[in-house]
């Protein structure tokens, strides 16, 4: 289980990663690797982290989440 406070946001070669804390005290995290898929165009990259929760999952294909590792 990851935790729910996201840090930094990167996307390339059409994945996007994120470093998710457990808590904003925390110095270990896992990152999280979504391959996204079906997304309707480039500009709507730009507004990943203010879509809602279902219509994000509907453009993830795979999920690779890191061991829990210092950062």
């Amino acid at each position: 289980m990851v935790g729910p406070v996201p840090e930094g946001m990167t996307i390339s070669n059409g994945s996007m990663y994120a470093t998710m804390y457990k808590s904003p005290h925390n110095t270990r995290a896992h990152i999280v690797a979504y391959k996204l898929k079906n997304v309707p165009n480039r500009y709507i990259m730009q507004k990943l982290p203010w879509l809602p929760w279902g219509q994000f999952t509907r453009w993830v294909s795979k999920i690779k989440i890191s061991p829990y590792i210092k950062l």
